[in-house]
């Protein structure tokens, strides 16, 4: 069986866009007693879903760029 931060960095990876803080949510209750620090511990399971959920683009007239799901992207 997988380590704590594994399992719930899986749940962090597959996260439905705009879920992720339910999904948050849940491993912090899931797992409130046994470590403390274990969002701490899921930085890169955050980096990966942003870096395949999010897309930065430029909006006509915009000084920076903004993040949109990328499945708005498709179709």
């Amino acid at each position: 069986m997988g380590s704590t931060v594994d399992i719930a960095s899986s749940f962090i990876e597959g996260a439905p866009p705009g879920e992720l803080n339910e999904v948050v949510n849940d491993i912090k209750s899931l797992t409130s007693d046994s470590d403390p620090a274990l969002i701490a511990k899921l930085k890169p399971a955050f980096q990966k879903y942003n870096e395949e959920q999010l897309v930065a683009v430029k909006l006509p007239g915009a000084s920076q760029p903004v993040c949109i799901p990328a499945a708005t992207m498709c179709g």
